[in-house]
């Protein structure tokens, strides 16, 4: 009997030896979408099998899709949870916080300008009083 995508799933969450929420929480997905691709109720999409390979990239990614060639691009018997993985990840996750950092900071010192305050107040204001079409004519001078 073929092997089915989600008897591949199931294989990986084991070599992973971590269970299936865990597993989920790793790709960024539900824990019930994953259940029901090893149930075979549902088939993955592309951002299924993309945020696989980009949270481990040593998966091979013909056996995840066709079942072709060994789990691993390495051998066998790699640990698809290896160092270089975890430090890859981690860099990435650094440059996001420092990528937030600095988005927050900006922020802050737009938001900190009592000119821009009140700018925002005001135009809160009347988008909620008179609508969007007429607070933006206001702010832009346009005619919408």
């Amino acid at each position: 009997m073929e092997q089915t995508i989600g008897d591949r799933f199931s294989k990986l969450i084991e070599a992973l030896r971590t269970n299936k929420s865990a597993f989920a929480k790793s790709i960024g997905k539900s824990h019930t979408m994953v259940g029901t691709i090893i149930e075979g109720k549902n088939k993955p999409g592309f951002d299924v099998i993309e945020a696989i390979v980009t949270a481990y990239p040593n998966v091979n990614t013909d056996w995840l899709i066709k079942g072709e060639g060994e789990m691993l691009k390495q051998s066998a018997n790699s640990d698809p949870r290896n160092d270089g993985y975890l430090m890859q990840y981690l860099q990435s996750l650094e440059q996001r916080v420092q990528e937030q950092s600095a988005m927050i900071r900006t922020l802050t010192q737009q938001l900190g300008k009592p000119e821009v305050v009140l700018a925002y107040a005001a135009s809160c204001a009347f988008f909620l009083r008179f609508g969007y079409n007429f607070g933006y004519n206001l702010l832009t001078g346009e005619v919408k």
